[in-house]
């Protein structure tokens, strides 16, 4: 079948607020790839929201970077051609997930809300036979992020962590995996709303604390575990408080593993504030004021190591990506709001497959 010459895909050009500064364009599809290469060319099927998008489209000048702009990095979607240094598993027709990088993003406007993208073979696993594209299209963030946090995790059977955020897309993930690894006899307690109480467990949580109920949540788990504190916390929100009262419930020489952006929010201002944080938290000796637990912040990236397993886990049944919503290509600045409104449960998504 002939592929049309052009697609549809949002770009922008200046930097400011996604409902403003986006357009719906028409622009030619990459038809060649490099031959000589590992790249591949894909038709997406969906594509993935992710909270740190509006944050680049209205803070990072637009000097400093290529224009126009496709947004956002993830996604699912059908191999069309490959290159003859693709990695091994990927082929024409095979059903792919996985990510742009933001290096191609920032230097050259690649995005994925289009309907063809060229892509990484290495930042790309095969879809198994058991998961729709769907399904599929917010895995691989959230997936490799949460595999790779297990990597750090000192977490053993038996253990209690306390997992914040949890009903974000990574934090369902990271319940799933914390799971399997502390086992029947190991608690994992997620702090989220009481409304996503039931799919917080449905996905391996044992307790939900609901920070709504309580107006200072740190007071709260030093009442509940200060007697018996935890073996670890992972963060997946990035609060600053939990971490500096945490010897009140966490047992000393633990973990509190932090993978959200301490509060920043879509000013450059509040991303400075949050490195201040990090360094602070990472370097600063006790006898200075430091908090007397090991902090680590960690930002992952998927490798061919980490999909693999995260394709293995999910064809075996042992972990699934919970979707929030799906909006229509047409409807994506809607799918922004959503994001931002830091309500969903699960990820969200654009159907580009059906534009």
């Amino acid at each position: 079948k002939t592929r049309p010459a052009m697609q549809k895909a949002w770009q922008y050009t200046q930097r400011g607020d996604p409902s403003t500064v986006l357009q719906l364009n028409r622009i030619p599809i990459p038809s060649e790839i490099p031959q000589d290469s590992s790249k591949i060319l894909v038709k997406v099927s969906y594509a993935a929201f992710n909270a740190g998008t509006p944050i680049l489209i209205s803070s990072l000048p637009t000097w400093l970077r290529k224009t126009p702009v496709i947004p956002e990095l993830e996604f699912s979607g059908e191999v069309l051609k490959v290159g003859s240094k693709v990695r091994q598993g990927i082929s024409v027709g095979s059903r792919v997930y996985g990510m742009l990088s933001l290096k191609s993003n920032i230097m050259y406007g690649e995005g994925v809300l289009c309907q063809y993208i060229v892509a990484e073979s290495d930042l790309v696993g095969v879809v198994p036979d058991n998961l729709s594209l769907e399904e599929a299209g917010g895995l691989c963030v959230v997936g490799t992020t949460a595999i790779q946090t297990m990597e750090l995790s000192r977490l053993r059977e038996g253990d209690t962590v306390l997992i914040n955020g949890a009903s974000s897309g990574l934090g369902l993930m990271i319940v799933q995996l914390a799971k399997l690894r502390v086992g029947k006899s190991g608690r994992v307690i997620r702090v989220c709303s009481s409304k996503n109480e039931q799919l917080v467990k449905s996905v391996g949580a044992d307790e939900v604390i609901d920070y709504q109920k309580h107006e200072s949540l740190w007071r709260y788990l030093s009442q509940v575990f200060g007697d018996n504190p935890l073996d670890e916390i992972i963060d997946v929100v990035g609060s600053e408080g939990m971490f500096e009262n945490s010897p009140l419930y966490l047992k000393e020489g633990k973990l509190f593993l932090v993978l959200g952006s301490m509060n920043a929010n879509e000013s450059a201002w509040t991303l400075i504030k949050f490195i201040g944080s990090f360094l602070r938290n990472s370097i600063q000796p006790r006898w200075l004021g430091g908090t007397p637990r090991d902090f680590r912040f960690y930002s992952a990236a998927p490798t061919p190591k980490s999909l693999d397993e995260l394709s293995d886990l999910a064809r075996e049944g042992k972990i699934k990506c919970i979707v929030d919503s799906v909006f229509p290509m047409e409807d994506t600045l809607l799918g922004f709001e959503r994001i931002r409104s830091k309500r969903a449960a699960g990820k969200v998504l654009v159907n580009v497959r059906d534009t």
